[in-house]
């Protein structure tokens, strides 16, 4: 991989599968990276075995998985310490499927929300605290833990607080989602964390909240943003994630397709903003 010609990936979110036809599809729109991301239910019963297997076949890699969350059990951020090891527990449970199956990217979210003023230096101060213990066991397994930065009153919610995330362990990285930024620019923000980033989750938003909707369908200045990109050196693979129908943010006329995305990559590449793929309701 290099600055200036990242290959294409994809989160499983949109579709939860991971078949054969999946990789098979994906491999077929040029896609290279997945990123395994389930609902937080699923990954109890998670098993990366086949999953694996299909990759190779396909020549797909298994890139990162995103570690589950919710505001109860998966919140690393939790003020109730049992809980927390709890969580931690089971993140090192899939941590070690994840390096099994080849995995090299773990992406995890610092807390969960709301976090009101009173408690956020204490929720800080557990966030730290796990992820030391989440980078300690991902070293040993050949991972690299990626703290992703998150909205509104989430930990992690611009430069400085990511910063101070990743103060807690030399080894921890981070995952820089696109649409989460919402009081600071992304090339700001960028270049704040040159050097730290690992892995991209992309889509569009439109500055207010996250909309998760495919580029070009929001506000963000795409050749700006990718020429930042290629600026701080960023060299992990241009990784969407989004789901494929309609949401509440936009109406699609048909669920999206592999080779859409592969689609709307190339037009990023040539300096261009893609048409919507349906009708914005924002």
């Amino acid at each position: 991989m290099s600055a200036s010609n990242w290959p294409l990936g994809l989160s499983s979110c949109g579709s939860q599968g991971m078949e054969r036809a999946v990789f098979q599809g994906y491999a077929q729109a040029g896609i290279r990276y997945m990123e395994v991301s389930l609902d937080a239910y699923r990954y109890a019963a998670l098993n990366l075995d086949a999953p694996k297997s299909y990759a190779q076949e396909a020549g797909v890699r298994l890139w990162s998985i995103h570690l589950p969350f919710n505001r109860e059990f998966y919140n690393i951020a939790h003020l109730d310490s049992s809980r927390r090891a709890a969580c931690l527990l089971e993140y090192c449970r899939l941590l070690e499927k994840a390096s099994k199956a080849g995995i090299s990217v773990a992406v995890v979210h610092p807390s969960s929300e709301p976090i009101d003023g009173a408690e956020r230096a204490l929720a800080m101060r557990q966030a730290k605290q796990s992820l030391r213990a989440l980078a300690q066991a991902a070293d040993g397994l050949g991972l690299v833990v990626a703290v992703e930065n998150l909205p509104r009153t989430c930990l992690g919610r611009d430069a400085a607080e990511m910063l101070e995330l990743l103060d807690a362990d030399r080894r921890l990285m981070s995952c820089f989602d696109t649409n989460h930024l919402l009081t600071q620019s992304l090339e700001d923000y960028l270049q704040a964390l040159a050097g730290r980033i690992a892995t991209l989750h992309v889509s569009d938003y439109d500055f207010v909240d996250e909309k998760h909707v495919l580029p070009g369908e929001g506000k963000i200045a795409w050749p700006s943003l990718l020429a930042k990109l290629r600026q701080i050196g960023y060299e992990g693979p241009f990784l969407y994630e989004l789901g494929l129908g309609s949401t509440s943010h936009i109406r699609r006329p048909k669920p999206l397709r592999y080779e859409d995305f592969a689609a709307n990559y190339a037009a990023l590449l040539r300096g261009q903003i893609p048409a919507p793929q349906g009708d914005v309701l924002f």
